[in-house]
Formats: C-alpha cells, structure tokens, sequence
C-alpha cells in the first residue's frame, strides 16, 4: 500500500491598478526643500495604487518606495530655468509576500522660457522633431511640446495661455499672464513674483512692460502682483484714478507724498 500526499502551494502576485500621474511644477517658483506638493507626491508615488492577493496582508496593504532619479534630488534647485526639465523617478510598490512592482513617474519642471520655437532634439514643434524628419504630434491648442512627453507643452497656439505645461483659454485665478512675443503665440501664466531688469528668480526671462507694470513703459523692476503689477524703480509717478476717488502719489529716492480726494455730488430736481 503506497500513499501519495499533494501539496498545492498557493501563489501571490501584486498588479498595479492606476498608474502615477505627473506632476509639472513652475520651475522658476519651486523651492523643492519646502514645497509640500512635491513631498506628498514622492511619498505616494505619483498616486500609484496596487492591488495583491498576498494572504497574510489586506488587497491593499503595500508599500511605496523611491529608488530612484534621473537627476540626484539634491541638485534640483540648482538646475537652470532655460527649458521644461523632465526628471524620471522610480518606485516600487511592494507587498508583505515579498512581491513588487517597479513603475516610473515624471516630475516635470516647467519653464516660460521653453516658448522657443528654435530646433531642438527635445520638441516636437509645429509637429516636426527638431531638424530632423520625424513627425511628431502636440496636444490641441498647442505649437511645440516635449517629444518624449507630449503632454508637456511648452508653448500654446494664438491667443491661449501657457501655464504647468497646459493650455488655457486664459491665466488660472491668483497666476498672473505674461506675453513675450510680439504675437499673441508665447504667452505664459506665472505665481506672483519679483521682475527686476528683465529676469527672475533662477534666471527666467521677464518683463515689466510684458506684464503692464503701473506706471509704465519702461519699467525695470516690478512686482507681478494680481490683478495689478507694480514698478518698483526708484522713481516714480503713479496716478490712479476711479469715478469717485483720485489718488495721486509721487515717489522719489528720499520723499513720498500721498493725497487722496473724494468728491461726491448730488443734484435734487424739484
């Protein structure tokens, strides 16, 4: 008499149900040390979510971890403005079995510098790879866009906004519109921020005349504030006027002056 006593091992596997999204940040405005946004999505993943049938942990019981950039994290800050930065992050989702997945993700640092419509191995523009044959296609409304990533788009057709990568009827609320070009192509959407002779910070171009700077022309320093940018140059003449109050200030190097004048009239007909 023989026995025989079969043993079915059961086997597990971890999927990825949704994967990361990208995450396109300005990048003249971003201070990677600090910024809550860019924390939140290294420590999710990009958003990724996983799905395992490990026995000893819940369908959703996993953990994310980065292993790694396609630029060391600590040089970030340091990177010119001159063009949209793609960077390349790694993660792996992995469960209490010991099964895991690696899945890529993209940070995207976006540049108003990268309207440029010079050739470049890395745009697609006007649906043309940089000076070479290979077509290439951009999202609606948008002329050149990253080749690798064509979601990035670095600048929008006539009379829509540029703003993280995307194209807008019009600025987002609190974000502050800038048109470099002498047609409405090139037209970009920024946080507020400081423009001082033409460049701001990391070295993106700006301009006070671009953004309307009260008083103007010929502004060199402004703030880029909403809904209204102010010049910051050492002199200045600034007259504000509505229908029923006149402000007047004059500002020099060592004097200010401030009156204001409200009138109200008011006719009675009998």
């Amino acid at each position: 008499t023989s026995t025989t006593t079969t043993t079915t091992t059961a086997t597990s596997m971890i999927a990825i149900t949704q994967q990361p999204q990208s995450l396109i940040l300005p990048c003249e405005t971003t201070n990677f040390a600090l910024n809550i946004e860019v924390n939140t999505w290294l420590v999710e993943g990009g958003g990724v979510q996983a799905y395992t049938t490990c026995p000893i942990s819940s369908p959703t019981d996993y953990s994310i971890e980065q292993l790694s950039t396609s630029i060391p994290f600590n040089l970030i800050p340091t990177l010119s403005c001159a063009e949209a930065i793609p960077i390349e992050f790694m993660f792996r989702v992995k469960d209490k079995c010991g099964n895991e997945k690696l899945t890529p993700a993209l940070l995207v640092l976006w540049s108003p510098q990268s309207y440029d419509l010079e050739p470049s191995d890395r745009l697609c523009v006007l649906g043309t790879v940089g000076q070479t044959s290979r077509t290439c296609s951009c999202p609606a409304n948008c002329v050149s866009c990253l080749d690798a990533h064509s979601e990035v788009c670095t600048r929008c057709r006539d009379g829509f906004y540029n703003f993280n990568g995307e194209c807008f009827d019009s600025c987002p609320s609190g974000t502050v519109d800038s048109q470099f070009t002498l047609t409405n192509e090139g037209r970009s959407c920024f946080p507020p921020h400081d423009c001082n002779e033409g460049t701001m910070p990391k070295g993106t171009y700006c301009s006070c005349d671009g953004l309307n700077a009260v008083p103007g022309p010929g502004c060199k320093h402004c703030n880029a504030t909403v809904p209204i940018t102010i010049c910051l140059d050492t002199t200045t003449t600034t007259i504000i006027s509505t229908t029923t109050t006149s402000t007047t200030t004059t500002t020099t190097s060592t004097t200010t002056s401030t009156t204001t004048t409200t009138t109200t009239s008011t006719t009675t007909t009998s």
